[in-house]
């Protein structure tokens, strides 16, 4: 059912797996399995360093970052 979503949402906590949380290497893995048009990232920590993490991510996937606006 979220397969093709204009915009997906995920949390990616960390770069090390987290018992209850996705870390980065899942979630991007559900954004390969799930082809959003656009990812945002939400919910780091510190390890994930914005403007380094960045410049890896996909062109559609962004990290999240205080006073984001998103226009629906």
């Amino acid at each position: 059912a979220l397969e093709g979503l204009d915009l997906l949402i995920l949390d990616a906590l960390r770069l090390k797996p987290h018992p209850t949380h996705l870390h980065l290497e899942r979630s991007l893995a559900y954004v390969a399995r799930l082809q959003p048009r656009r990812t945002l990232f939400t919910h780091m920590g510190h390890d994930i360093k914005h403007a380094e993490i960045s410049q890896y991510l996909p062109p559609h996937v962004s990290l999240a970052y205080d006073d984001l606006e998103i226009v629906l």
